[in-house]
């Protein structure tokens, strides 16, 4: 599996401009779509790569160490991918096939939805949807009059994108509300999250949404640790900071991060295929948490020995820490 991660100069004019928000350098938005970023857990039936867990959390990890906003965008948008293999396969095509396909969506369960004839009647609000600007589709959760849950799928010209961030990070992620109101939805368009499995040659589909979204998200903060380690060494060449115990307290943050991905991507290869029990979930998230405190805790030691210059938003390093903290602050991060 070769990606091509040199697409996204890293300049430092692009890397502030993707600091400050609220999009992606142009080049890089082009790349998103014209590329296959989305598409990394896809299966070959749907055009998509159809990495393995490990292969793909990789990515993730390489995408993030770039920059924060253009990690979490490739995050949110192949993490979609994966109901791909929840949906009917003539859904599922329709969704994800063509070029520069993109489904954002959120987690939350908020919407209200009624039977119509033979198609569903769904409105509400849905918060922290990522890619709202560039989406193809969205992915909704509302529960069903029988208090059961369902999720639907709906083209951007049924929905209004709230673009409002009042963030202090990931400022380029478009990550914005959705509303629809009263949008009619046909029972093909809907789907359970991890109900019959449609793609079964792709061993991905087998492991469960919740790990899934938890390695997914676990793999883009270890990329955004090594993206604020790399920037304090930069801090400290460009002399705003001289003293020597700075260097040891960034490499030590490079190492606690080397270490989460190795254990991140030796347990991704040995779930690959199988489905996870209930155990194993809270062992991972018990595992993935001892990993993050130790991120958190040695990125704030960090910041502390950085003085005044460290506070400055102008600061790349700065910038790249304050996604890093945005991100920690994640629900699937948490045990």
């Amino acid at each position: 599996m070769f990606m091509k991660y040199s697409v996204f100069h890293t300049d430092e004019h692009l890397l502030k401009e993707a600091y400050h928000g609220p999009s992606l350098p142009t080049a890089w938005e082009a790349e998103l779509k014209q590329g296959d970023w989305y598409r990394i857990f896809l299966p070959y039936e749907l055009n998509g790569l159809q990495l393995s867990l490990a292969d793909g959390l990789e990515v993730l990890i390489e995408t993030a160490s770039l920059q924060g906003s253009l990690g979490w965008r490739v995050n949110l948008g192949a993490g979609a991918a994966y109901f791909a293999g929840s949906m009917l396969p003539d859904t599922a095509h329709k969704v994800y096939a063509s070029q520069g396909a993109l489904v954002a969506g959120s987690g939350a369960i908020k919407g209200k939805v009624a039977y119509s004839g033979s198609d569903w009647l769904i409105s509400g609000s849905w918060p922290f949807c990522t890619g709202a600007l560039s989406a193809t589709a969205f992915t909704f959760n509302a529960k069903l009059p029988s208090g059961s849950v369902k999720t639907f799928v709906l083209r951007p010209e049924q929905v209004e994108v709230i673009k409002e961030w009042k963030y202090f990070a990931l400022k380029a992620t478009q990550t914005y509300t959705v509303r629809a109101s009263s949008s009619l939805v046909p029972e093909s368009m809907s789907f359970v999250i991890d109900g019959a499995c449609h793609f079964p040659d792709y061993a991905l589909y087998r492991l469960g949404f919740e790990p899934f979204a938890r390695f997914c998200m676990a793999a883009s903060v270890i990329g955004l640790t090594f993206c604020v380690a790399r920037h304090a060494g930069y801090f400290h060449d460009q002399r705003h900071v001289s003293d020597e115990s700075w260097l040891t307290a960034s490499r030590e943050l490079f190492d606690i991060a080397t270490v989460f991905r190795d254990f991140l991507l030796s347990e991704a290869n040995a779930v690959y295929g199988r489905y996870y029990t209930d155990d194993a979930l809270q062992q991972l998230v018990k595992n993935i948490s001892v990993h993050i405190t130790k991120v958190e805790q040695q990125s704030i030691r960090l910041f502390q020995q950085g003085g005044m210059e460290a506070c400055n938003e102008d600061i790349l390093f700065h910038q790249a820490l304050r996604d890093l903290w945005l991100a920690l602050r994640h629900f699937l991060l948490k045990a």
